[in-house]
């Protein structure tokens, strides 16, 4: 079988990996060293690869119908260009595929009898049935079987990752999405699908959701975290995540960036002596220090979480030291990384409410989120966080951010922001007020700009949005 610039496939599995390398170098190179662009991209899921030399995967990319490359988000939002269909993951399960489509998937393994063997209801059989069960069921090992660079582009996209169900937990798999290939058979609900002008346009934003602009160089890279400043009107504080400098960004409220008077050509403060290992959001305390979050934690493995207090820089300023640095940790982590039915030790949303810090952490076995705060500040010691609550907020808490004076706090998920009246410190999240709904590629920054709206950025867009507090639809309170 004859490939694009002239390769040939091989009959052997590994052979055919490495040639399927060499039949991509072309790629990149055609239009006169111009990247080729993926036709479909699957972003920030939990992808199953099936390889034993690769088990676990955030993202992949496909062209034509086989696919291209499987790696990080990171790694992969390169190749979207602006034909790319995009599939938005979400901590979802992306799998080698049945032939079945709009079915829940333990329906789906049912109805397959892998290689002649009978079906089998175990979630440690599924998974297996996963590895070479479509594959061997239509007699295509070579070709099927592993979400690995030259195999055909055959998968699904599941509602959880099968690793954390139980075994009598089948049933609560759905299939979101089916990919047969390269081309999109099914998906569940339209929100999965964007990054397309086919199939998402401008004027398809929810009601209350306003495009304000579009991030300047520096935070258009990969912005994770953004916060108002507490001195100056028109700054805001933005920061990108671990494939950036440890710098801090100033901006104002349509998205340009504030200028360094000493070095124009470069964006951004760069912060002397600190490492952004995973920074995932920045919060402010009342005399105006900034607090840079470092405490991203993908693989639930980091024992290094720290955060950085910062005098606030001036916005024109090109360099800075952090004053402080915290270390701390979660009481009730004690495997590093946990079972995957506990992988929930993950943080991208951190606020302050009457100086002192509160994480919201980022499940990736359920939809809550847990809320800990950290108390002391002191440093040459690694603190334990308080563990106050946790609360079902039906999704992964991506950002956050509180008002100056702590009475209302803005919690966001992929899909939804959620508005808190906070009357007990010990319990922020026991008075939910509000809820809007959110579009966007991947918003992972918000912040209020003043008592009656709110800020959004989206790391993959670069884009700023705007909503006001009005817009929420209101939610019963706890009494």
């Amino acid at each position: 079988m004859h490939l694009r610039g002239g390769s040939t496939m091989s009959d052997g599995c590994l052979r055919w990996v490495c040639g399927a390398a060499i039949w991509l170098a072309p790629m990149a190179a055609a239009g006169g060293g111009e990247t080729a662009f993926a036709d479909l991209a699957v972003l920030d899921g939990v992808v199953l690869t099936m390889d034993p030399a690769r088990p676990d995967a955030e993202a992949l990319a496909v062209t034509g119908k086989r696919i291209s490359a499987v790696g990080s988000s990171e790694t992969i939002r390169r190749l979207i260009g602006p034909q790319t269909l995009v599939i938005r993951g979400r901590g979802r399960a992306v799998v080698p595929a049945f032939h079945d489509a709009a079915r829940p998937a333990a329906a789906a393994f049912d109805a397959l009898v892998p290689c002649g063997h009978p079906p089998r209801r175990t979630t440690a059989d599924a998974i297996a049935a996963w590895r070479q069960g479509a594959a061997c069921e239509a007699c295509l090992e070579r070709d099927k079987g592993a979400l690995q660079v030259g195999k055909l582009a055959d998968f699904m996209v599941l509602s959880v990752d099968p690793r954390i169900v139980s075994d009598d937990g089948l049933e609560q798999l759905t299939v979101e999405a089916r990919v047969a290939d390269g081309t999109v058979r099914y998906a569940r609900t339209p929100p999965l699908l964007g990054g397309s002008p086919r199939f998402r346009g401008e004027g398809e934003l929810p009601p209350g959701q306003q495009l304000i602009g579009v991030l300047g160089r520096g935070p258009a890279s990969e912005n994770s975290g953004i916060v108002s400043s507490r001195t100056r009107d028109d700054l805001f504080w933005m920061h990108n995540d671990s494939g950036d400098e440890p710098r801090l960004y100033p901006v104002r409220r349509d998205g340009t960036v504030y200028g360094s008077s000493r070095e124009p050509s470069q964006a951004g403060v760069l912060l002397g002596g600190a490492i952004n290992v995973d920074w995932e959001d920045v919060t402010a305390l009342s005399d105006g220090t900034l607090v840079v979050a470092d405490v991203g934690n993908n693989g639930n493995d980091r024992r290094d979480l720290m955060l950085y207090l910062i005098d606030e820089p001036s916005p024109s300023a090109s360099r800075a030291a952090w004053r402080r640095r915290v270390f701390v940790q979660y009481p009730d982590q004690r495997e590093f990384p946990p079972p995957r039915t506990n992988f929930n030790f993950d943080c991208e949303a951190v606020v302050a409410i009457a100086d002192r810090i509160y994480l919201f952490t980022k499940h990736r076995s359920d939809t809550k989120t847990k809320v800990y705060r950290l108390d002391d500040f002191s440093e040459g010691v690694r603190h334990p966080l308080r563990l106050l609550q946790e609360f079902d907020i039906r999704g992964q808490a991506v950002a956050a951010d509180a008002l100056p004076d702590g009475s209302k706090l803005v919690l966001a998920t992929y899909e939804q922001l959620w508005l808190f009246d906070v009357k007990d410190v010990d319990r922020p999240l026991d008075w939910p007020i509000g809820r809007l709904a959110i579009e966007g590629e991947q918003i992972e920054a918000v912040c209020f700009d003043g008592p009656d709206r709110v800020l959004m950025a989206d790391e993959a867009t670069a884009k700023l949005y705007a909503a006001p507090v009005s817009a929420f639809t209101p939610v019963a309170a706890a009494p």
